[in-house]
């Protein structure tokens, strides 16, 4: 029985499952097979210089093309012949797509020879490796001629099959090939395509002396040749040779499912999507492990290439645990495509394993099943489920199960994923790195699941229990050996969740993954899955990679000791190697994954057994060995006992028995018998053996302290029965250890030692190393001579002394050596004041009097000199820095030998300087720029030199020569030179400062008005010096009239005015000024304005204008001035004219005008326009005019005839002047000439009526016409039974209503409807009248439909009868109230009444309704005014001012008008403006002032109330600051203010006897209020960056020390601003800065100052940034940055050194980089864009932030709403399923930043922008009017390009609603209890309320004792506040309450504290959000007690109320309470009965 073993588990984490054989060679043995590989991919060139020939057949001489040398191209075949099929691209082929064939000589073609043999080992001189995608692997490239690597493809086999290896060498152009024995141990095998060869990693090349056959050949290139492309032979073949079906592809009997024949594997696993243009997409949150249980049931093999499943299968239902992020197990079965796979198969399937992807038609294929349904449930779960099942912990959930985790792999112990599935870690063997553990109870529950079966009916059969697993995974068996073998292994592989193009979701492991793409032959291109999931590729491979020297099996021996052996299996279990860096195409990966034992993604659990069973008690295997050879192995123990051998181990020369002496042997096959045999403390060790023959036993260790014999390897014969005996002998050794020290007890390295040995005269020889030692090993025992040959540099070699040792077996002697040290001398150097050490000064020194040289202080301010002879040396300083004084004092000193190191010091003073600062007299806080001063030394050292001052007004020179220095201004732009010399005396050490002043030079400004006193730009004026008129300066004022000359030089000065504008008068007038130095003057001047002439023209009767009238405007002079037209308006006007006299005359005027205007005289005087006025006549015309009678309106189309009689003629006969009709006017008009100029008659005669009209006796006319004269005829025709309607204005009668709308129906006879017939629509004339002509008898109903719009309806319809009579004319009056207006006006209240524009106003009707379409709202126009039209007459209007204009008090007092029929009523409204109050604050520093910035002031109105910012909209508390000019200016106040100071600036002191002063502003005034503060002593210390002295440091703290006795007095750190100030007394003090900001460089250098009395002393002190890089990620599409990306930086050797993350602004920062030069980023990671992973370069220049712009294409896609109602909408009446308009919603990215907000159209869908792929979180934050805001937060994935994630959100009706119901007594009594019970509160809402409350004001007749809260439906917390009297803050009585619990709290004035005269008067219960249904469940009660002295009779009211906000408006409910105060009933008289 088997013993229980224990309870440990070894996890062995092994990368790959590979088999070695997975690749059958290939049968076919053609031509191309001479190669180790098949040539197609191979790269190629031309052999020669010339190109080659390409010819388009094989055997053919037709030319395709030719191909220049040196350019590459592709072999594709090889078929035996003279040629060779290859193909090229044009330019040269780069390894990626071939674009032509062709057939090329083989003599003429270069090969890269290690595409056809990579066995060989290869070496190009002075060049790096390539990486060769064929190969997978870097090898170099080696061109050789074709023919060539034929015959070395013969030799390099030979070699091979000899254990050697050829050796290829390339050095220039010139290749040399040889032959060298390879190391067996390096030997590995590889593999590509099915083909498979072998490369010694390692060899031994051979001395050409010794071996005439290790050097072979040699040739010669014609051309370098660098590069090379090569590729695969199965790609290549595949695309550009087709080759008959290959074994990977898939059987030609599966049936495709898609369109692309054979290709395509049966299921929809390995099935391609149908679209082509989508990428395929991953979410890295929803990754899942796949856990196999594989079972070997006769131990684990070594071979899994056999199918054979005796020996090892797969057991129960591999477990997918799914990283659900969020997905239930249920989303994860049903919403995913999973597939039956396993990695062993895979390896089992080898180069066919893409076929698996074939489905269910192929032998364990990989196929899809529905994971939703019975058995196949238990394929899937997720980690949520599996720690809801097991109890694990969120972080080992996490470390177990989230591949994608920043935590992945954090907890592991010793980087092991094992360790999470286990506990109590144990080495294997002690010292052995490798551990194992024991199960947790998560391990077996996972045996447990994945031992689960089908129980044939859809269901499942139990796993394995805990208990049963427990020993189930314990199991073993025993191999032949009779080591124990474990039986079980865990495969873990890693695997992810796609979105196919397609959109469906697929779960490949990464071999799944593989296969799919190398059954479809992906390219390497977009849209394919090995490209758009490369990088996860990548990653995931990673993810369980573990350390290398990981083993399969550890086996134990029969007695249960681990064997030591590590069987590292052939079964292809492996470690992974990073070829995930060079993924390109499908291939590669594959030969990684199927062929080269690399592994992808794996993990592999195994068993370790610590125990075992007794002796003699073996297992039997559960199932025969299917290895096993028929014959029987022969037993454990041999037939014959006593055969064997013994093996005796002496000492040399003795008898002496040697213990731990290790051997090997070996038996007749060859095989080693058993492990290794040491020998015992006898000496000797017997083997016992099961066979006979010759056996080999080698020695391999020999004992310590003993030498390896020289025979260390033996052969004996062993015979049956009998024991061969062998003795091995070893000679003894000991060491010996020389020590090497200096006098002072140094080690000292690199000293060099020799040995010899007395007794045979041989020496050894070595140096110290670095414990300055040296150990002689393995020495014969004897005497040795020891001696010190040669020193070190700076100790004197002792090679004199030798020494005798004695070296004794077995043990290490030592001889120890002393040296003496040589004397040195460091020399330093100092700055005299700072101490500092000097760099770069160099000094002469001598040694003796003899010059030893010149020499340079270091960084570090050092000269040291070692090793130095004695003597006297002298040290001179030569030359100083240019910043400090050289000295020329020398110093000796005396070196003797062992002096060690003396130093010399010297100190330099630092040479002067000159500060200069140059101010404008007239205020000297004014610094003057750009003036031009001369140095120059009083003895003539050195200068003149001339320096300009700078922006700030000051020179700086430094590092000058001493002595006396004369300084001159030459040059002030702008001011008056100061002639003065100044001697200015230089010290060192010292910098001289002192000030300059100048005056500035006067200056003038000219305003020029024009007569009305607006400015008057474009006029010209010239300035010019009295004295100098030849000099001027010619200016033209600007638009604001103005002209200022600057920098003029003092005098007398001429102004003339030289050219105006257009419109105005030259005034040539001159004046003289006079300007003094530093004045500013100023001159005033106004010119006259030309006069304009404006011509009217009228119609001398009419008085209407005429256009197009042409008159000559002419001067007194007679001169023509020009000719001007009236326009449309009868004017024309000629401007800009000079005043004077002219003529006005017509000179000519449109027809039918008579020319008869006479011409004027007018007279022009400046700034004065005038008009003239012309009449004109019209000329005589005849004119017929057609009437309606009744109405007179005009009848259109009405034929007249007209006859015509001359006066002159005799016989008066008339002609006919034809027929005329009227026109819309109805008018007919005779304009001709020749009729209207003369005498005679005139006959009309109309020829028929108009419809509905009858002619009258004024149809025909006739008159007589004078010649020139006019004549109209007027006709006349009469309605025919007719109804006429007048409209008219019913307060204005003879105003008449034109575009009145009537209708006219018919009530007699046939009518229609009961309204009557209608009979038409009319609309009133200009005369506010229609006719309805031909009206039948009968009724007629007349009404009004529409006014004209200024009127209201007011009249009523009206009927009238017709009796039916032709001439009947029914006239009908209907009149209209017109329609009022309002006008409002704003003014100031001053003087001018100054219109105010842009204030608001709120326009009502007095029931509330506002009025316009802007919900009442009106603003004032820049007139102060505006209109309120078309108001009913009657209406009252209320207008309220809302907003007033800045700087003005608002005039809320609403006013009231009634508007009047036809009026407009006027209301005026006035606003007082608000005054300004301006603060000063000054600080007295010495005799001087400046302006305090920073100062601290509260400002108050007399009430104590607060003055706040811009009015009032913006809070400051009262609290201000001044600014820079050390001002607060505040504007729009009026009223008493009190400004107190509160807090100075550091350095000065608070005045109390001004700290608070007073001020009243009124309207429209400016108040002014000073501050003065006095200095106080002290230092402000201003910290800036070095590299930008604009940017301030806060943060940096200081030590503030005493000079004189050197006392820290403060310390102290910078603000904000980068400022501190320290108060001190006068004195000496230094600062030393102690900390400072992270990115800067700590200076701890002291800084020196001096503090007088009452001043500050400003330091203003740098730091040097450290380097840095700033990164800034952003994307292409909006340059906006994108968060969330982690960059690595590399340094300049590609180590890593740090990683950042962009943050939400997409910045990412790198820094503390100490050292300048080369970087390199790299991208890791980029979630919804195109990853962009190229390595970028970085210069990083020190003490400099280096900023990277990074871009990034998005990849997007867009988000779609449809917006819908969820019910039927009382409001709207809008039913369910509306889409509704106007809904918003925010849509947030994952790091909660607002990216997009979108609004629903009319078409109820809101679209998003396009946004990168990511998650997103979408809120509606604004509900459609009349619904409720849907509160469900939306999460959207964008997981592929294109991709229109749509959602459908519903928003329900918008009801709101509370309710609250207050109960009390009825009567009370004073002093009794008042209790008020209060019900029904709620919120009825269908929406939550913010803001809810419910709240009970108490009569005063009433005191408030206890309160009973209640309780409510919703959880949650709330308080309880009240008012005390009425007034004031709310008090809070209670806080966090919870709303289930019932409280009863102490409210009486005692228990509150409350005062004798105060009150409880309103009591709120403050909830905050309420949400829909919320309600009262407890009733709340008010106990209260009635006060003493209520009136009888009398009452009191009690009012409660409840409120929320939804949307921002209240919504509200109250409640009262009525109770009356009791009293005694009058009792009624007594009446006797």
């Amino acid at each position: 029985m088997k013993k229980l073993l224990s309870l440990f588990l070894a996890f062995v984490m092994l990368l790959g499952i590979l088999p070695t054989g997975a690749f059958a060679a290939a049968t076919d043995e053609s031509p191309m097979r001479a190669f180790e590989l098949d040539p197609a991919g191979t790269t190629a060139w031309s052999r020669g210089e010339e190109p080659i020939t390409v010819y388009t057949t094989q055997n053919g001489t037709v030319q395709a093309t030719e191909i220049p040398a040196g350019e590459p191209f592709a072999l594709l075949e090889d078929t035996g012949g003279e040629r060779l099929e290859l193909g090229y691209t044009e330019g040269g082929w780069t390894g990626g797509m071939l674009e032509n064939t062709g057939w090329v000589d083989k003599e003429e073609i270069l090969v890269n020879l290690p595409d056809l043999l990579p066995s060989i080992a290869y070496i190009r001189m002075n060049t790096e490796k390539q990486f060769n995608s064929r190969l997978t692997r870097f090898e170099y490239v080696i061109p050789c001629p074709y023919g060539e690597a034929e015959r070395l493809a013969q030799l390099q086999a030979e070699a091979m099959d000899g254990g050697e290896t050829l050796v290829v060498r390339m050095d220039g152009q010139t290749v040399t090939i040889s032959r060298a024995a390879g190391d067996p141990t390096s030997l590995e095998e590889y593999s590509l395509d099915g083909e498979t060869y072998q490369k010694y990693g390692k060899w031994t090349e051979k001395d050409p002396a010794e071996d005439s056959m290790s050097s072979i050949s040699a040739y010669q290139l014609p051309y370098n040749i660098k590069r090379a492309y090569s590729a695969d032979p199965s790609i290549t073949l595949g695309m550009f040779a087709p080759q008959p079906s290959q074994p990977n592809r898939a059987p030609s009997k599966v049936t495709p499912t898609g369109d692309v024949g054979a290709y395509n594997p049966g299921s929809p696993g390995g099935k391609k999507p149908s679209t082509s243009n989508v990428a395929w997409a991953i979410d890295p949150e929803r990754t899942f492990l796949r856990f196999t249980l594989v079972e070997f049931p006769g131990g684990v093999v070594t071979d899994l290439n056999t199918q054979d499943w005796n020996t090892w299968h797969v057991v129960g239902t591999p477990l997918n645990v799914v990283w659900s992020n969020g997905w239930s197990a249920e989303q994860c079965r049903s919403d995913i495509t999973w597939y039956n796979s396993n990695a062993l198969q895979y390896n089992a399937m080898g180069a066919n394993a893409p076929q698996l992807m074939a489905g269910s038609s192929v032998s364990n294929g990989v196929y899809s099943y529905d994971a939703t349904a019975g058995y196949n449930q238990r394929w899937v779960t997720t980690a949520d489920e599996f720690q809801a099942e097991t109890g694990i912990t969120n972080e080992q959930k996490e470390q177990m199960f989230h591949l994608n985790s920043s935590a992945w792999s954090t907890g592991w112990i010793n980087g092991d994923y094992t360790s999470m599935w286990g506990t109590d870690p144990q080495s294997v063997t002690p010292g052995n790195l490798y551990q194992v553990y024991k199960a947790n109870d998560a391990f077996l529950y996972l045996l447990g699941r994945l031992t689960e079966t089908d129980n044939g009916s859809g269901g499942s059969n139990p796993g394995w229990s805990k208990d049963e697993a427990m020993e189930k995974w314990s199991e073993y068996v025993k191999d032949r050996d009779g080591n124990l073998r474990t039986k079980y292994r865990i495969i873990v592989e890693t695997g992810m969740i796609l979105r196919d193009p397609d959109g469906g979701r697929r779960a490949y492991t990464l071999r799944d993954m593989m296969a799919y793409s190398l059954y479809n032959n992906e390219a390497s291109q977009q849209y394919n899955l090995i490209w758009d999931q490369s990088s996860t590729t990548v990653n995931m491979a990673q993810w369980m990679r573990q350390a290398k020297e990981q083993f399969l099996e550890y086996p134990l021996d029969e007695n249960g000791v681990p064997t030591g052996e590590e069987l590292v299996s052939t079964n292809g279990f492996a470690e992974c190697d990073s070829y995930v860096d060079t993924i390109q195409y499908a291939r590669p990966i594959r030969d990684t994954i199927f062929s080269e034992r690399r592994s992808f993604g794996l993990h592999v659990f195994s068993p370790f057994n610590f125990e075992h069973d007794p002796p003699g008690e073996p297992d039997e295997p559960d199932t025969p060995d299917p290895d096993e050879p028929d014959n029987p192995e022969p037993p454990d123990e041999p037939d014959t006992p006593g055969t064997g051998i013994t093996i005796t181990k002496l000492e040399e020369g003795t008898t002496l028995g040697l213990e731990g002496a290790v051997f090997k042997i070996t038996a007749p096959d060859g095989s080693t018998v058993g492990s290794t045999y040491t020998t015992g403390p006898d000496g000797t060790v017997t083997v016992q053996l099961n066979q006979t023959g010759h056996f080999t036993v080698e020695e391999l260790t020999p004992p310590k302290w003993y030498v390896k014999g020289e025979n260390s390897t033996q052969h004996v014969n062993v015979t049956a029965g009998q024991m061969a005996e062998l003795t091995f002998t070893n000679k003894p050794y000991g060491n010996l250890r020389v020590e090497k020290y200096s006098d002072t007890g140094e080690l000292l390295e690199g000293v060099t030692i020799q040995i010899k040995n007395l007794e045979t005269g041989e020496t050894q020889s070595g140096q110290t190393g670095p414990d300055g030692s040296i150990e002689f090993t393995q020495l014969a025992p004897g005497g040795y001579e020891v001696r010190e040959v040669a020193g070190i540099p700076g100790w004197q070699a002792d090679t004199e002394t030798v020494k005798t040792a004695t070296v004794v077996s077995g043990e290490t002697s030592t001889a120890c050596f002393v040296n003496q040290e040589l004397p040195g001398l460091r020399i330093t150097k100092y700055d005299r004041e700072s101490r500092e050490k000097l760099s770069g000064i160099t000094f002469s020194i001598w040694k003796d009097g003899e010059y030893l040289g010149d020499y340079e202080t270091d960084g570090s301010g050092e000269i040291l000199l070692t090793d130095c002879q004695p003597g006297t040396y002298r040290v001179s300083e030569k030359q100083s820095d240019d910043a400090h004084i050289t000295v020329t004092t020398p110093q000796e000193v005396e070196l003797q030998a062992g002096d060690g190191i003396k130093a010399l010091i010297f100190f330099n003073d630092l040479k002067p300087g000159i500060h200069l600062t140059k101010v404008d007299s007239g205020d000297l806080s004014k610094v003057i720029a750009n003036a031009r001063f001369r140095f120059e030394a009083v003895d003539g050292s050195w200068g003149p030199v001339e320096y300009t001052t700078l922006a700030d007004g000051t020179i700086d020179l430094s590092k000058l020569p001493t002595g006396a220095v004369v300084v001159t201004e030459l040059e002030c732009p702008g001011y008056v030179i100061d002639d003065a010399q100044r001697i200015i005396h230089l010290d060192p050490n010292e910098d001289a400062e002192f000030v300059f002043t100048n005056s500035k030079l006067p200056s003038l400004t000219l305003t020029k008005t024009s007569s009305d006193g607006t400015p008057l730009a474009g006029v010209t004026f010239r300035l010019a010096k009295v004295e100098d008129g030849g000099h001027y300066l010619d200016r033209t004022t600007g638009p604001d009239g103005t002209i200022t000359w600057e920098g003029l030089e003092p005098g007398v000065y001429s102004l003339i005015e030289t050219s105006t504008v257009s419109d105005h008068i030259l005034d040539t007038r001159e004046h003289h000024i006079q300007l003094f130095p530093g004045k500013h003057s100023t001159i005033d001047l106004e010119n006259d304005r030309r006069p304009n002439l404006t011509v009217v023209k009228r119609d001398a009767d009419s008085g209407a204008p005429i256009s197009d009238t042409v008159f000559l405007v002419e001067a007194a002079d007679g001169h023509s001035v020009n000719e001007i037209k009236t326009g449309p308006d009868g004017t024309a006007t000629l401007e800009n004219l000079l005043p004077g006299v002219y003529e006005i005359s017509e000179k000519s005027v449109p027809s039918p005008y008579l020319l008869d205007a006479e011409p004027q005289l007018v007279t022009l005087y400046p700034n004065r326009d005038r008009t003239a006025y012309f009449e004109n006549h019209k000329a005589p015309v005849i004119e017929i005019i057609k009437e309606n009678e009744i109405t007179h309106d005009p009848l259109e189309n009405v034929a007249v005839q007209v006859w015509y009689a001359s006066n002159n003629t005799e016989t008066g006969e008339y002609n006919d002047l034809g027929v005329f009709y009227t026109d819309s006017e109805g008018r007919i008009a005779l304009s001709d000439p020749e009729l209207s100029l003369r005498d005679g008659w005139f006959r009309i005669q109309e020829l028929e009526p108009p419809a509905g009209f009858s002619l009258t006796e004024s149809s025909t006319q006739e008159a007589f016409v004078a010649a020139g004269d006019g004549h109209t005829f007027r006709i006349y025709n009469r309605p025919n039974s007719a109804i006429v309607v007048w409209k008219y204005d019913s307060v204005h009668p003879e105003q008449a209503i034109e575009g009145a709308v009537f209708q006219v129906r018919y009530l007699s006879g046939n009518t229609s409807g009961t309204g009557g017939t209608v009979i038409g629509t009319y609309r009133t004339s200009p005369n506010g009248s229609f006719t309805v002509t031909n009206c039948k008898p009968g009724t007629y109903i007349i009404e009004e439909l529409s006014s004209d719009g200024s009127h209201v309806i007011d009249t009523p319809p009206q009927t009238v009868y017709l009796s039916g009579e032709e001439q009947e004319v029914v006239q009908v009056y209907f009149g209209n109230s017109p329609k009022g207006a309002l006008l409002v006006t704003k003014v100031s209240t001053d003087e001018e009444k100054t219109p105010l524009s842009d204030v608001e106003f709120l326009v009502t009707t007095s029931d509330g309704t506002v009025v316009g379409d802007a919900n009442g709202k009106f603003v004032t126009d820049s007139n102060g005014s505006f209109l309120v039209e078309g108001v009913d007459p009657g209406t009252t209007l209320v207008v309220r001012e809302t907003r007033s204009k800045p700087g003005y008090l608002m005039d809320d007092t609403p006013q009231t008008a009634v508007i009047q029929a036809g009026q407009t009523v006027k209301l005026e409204f006035r606003n007082q403006p608000l005054g300004n109050l301006v603060i000063e604050k000054w600080g007295r520093n010495g005799t001087s002032t400046v302006p305090l910035e920073g100062v601290k002031f509260e400002i108050k109105y007399a009430n104590g109330q607060y003055v706040d910012a811009a009015g009032g909209t913006l809070s400051s508390n009262g609290i201000y600051y001044t600014d820079s000019t050390g001002k607060i200016i505040l504007s729009s106040i009026t009223g008493t203010v009190v400004v107190t100071e509160l807090e100075s600036v550091p350095g000065y002191t608070i005045d109390p006897d001004s700290q608070s002063q007073t001020v009243t502003i009124n309207p429209n005034d400016t108040q002014t209020l000073r501050f003065y503060n006095n200095a106080v002593g002290g230092v402000e210390l201003l910290k800036v960056s070095a590299a930008d002295k604009s940017e301030r440091l806060s943060g940096v703290s200081f030590e503030i020390r005493r000079v004189s006795d050197d006392a820290l007095i403060d310390t102290v750190t910078t603000g904000k601003n980068g400022k501190v100030y320290v108060p001190l007394e006068a004195g000496n003090y230094y600062a030393v800065e102690t900390d400072c900001p992270d990115t800067f460089r700590l200076d701890p250098t002291p800084i020196y100052f001096t503090v007088e009395e009452n001043r500050t002393t400003p330091l203003t002190v740098t730091n040097a940034p450290l380097s840095g890089i700033l990164l800034h990620k952003i994307s292409t599409a909006d340059g906006e940055g994108i968060p969330g990306v982690s960059f690595i930086l590399y340094d300049s050797g590609h180590n890593p050194i740090d990683q950042q993350t962009t943050d939400d602004r997409g910045y990412a920062w790198f820094e503390g980089l100490t050292e300048s030069g080369r970087y390199y980023l790299r991208e890791l990671e980029n979630e919804g864009y195109i990853p962009d992973t190229q390595l970028r370069t970085v210069y990083v220049k020190a003490g400099e932030t280096t900023e990277v712009t990074w871009e990034n294409t998005p990849i997007t896609g867009q988000i779609q709403i449809i917006k819908k109602s969820a019910d039927y909408n009382p409001t709207t009446g809008l039913p369910a399923g509306t889409l509704l308009e106007g809904a918003v919603f925010e849509i947030y990215d994952k790091a909660g930043n607002l990216v997009d907000t979108i609004k629903s159209d009319s078409r109820g869908l809101a679209v998003s922008k396009q946004l990168p792929l990511s998650r997103y979180t979408i809120r509606e934050v604004k509900a459609p009017a009349n619904y409720g805001v849907n509160e469900e937060v939306l999460t959207a994935y964008l997981e592929y390009e294109g991709q229109i994630l749509r959602f459908e959100v519903t928003n329900k009706s918008l009801t709101t609603g509370v309710s609250i119901t207050k109960t009390g007594p009825k009567e009370a009594m004073s002093g009794q209890p008042v209790n008020y019970t209060f019900s029904g509160i709620a919120n009825a809402s269908n929406v939550r309320l913010d803001s809810f409350y419910w709240r009970d004001t108490l009569p005063a007749a009433v005191r408030l004792e206890q309160v009973v809260t209640g309780t409510y439906n919703f959880p949650g917390t709330y308080k309880i506040v009240y008012k005390v009297n009425g007034t004031g803050d709310y008090r809070t009585l209670a806080d966090n309450l919870s709303t289930s619990q019932n409280y009863t709290l102490a409210a009486s004035p005692a228990a509150l504290g409350l005062a004798s005269n105060e009150r409880v008067s309103e009591i709120m219960f403050v909830f905050g959000q309420a949400p829909a249904g919320f309600a009262q469940v407890e009733k709340p009660v008010l106990n209260c007690t009635a006060v003493n002295g209520l009136a009888a009779g009398s009452s009191f009211v009690n009012v409660a109320d409840v409120g929320g906000v939804y949307n921002g408006q209240w919504v509200q409910a109250i409640s009262r309470w009525v109770t009356t105060v009791y009293g005694k009933p009058t009792p009624l008289p007594r009446t006797g009965y």
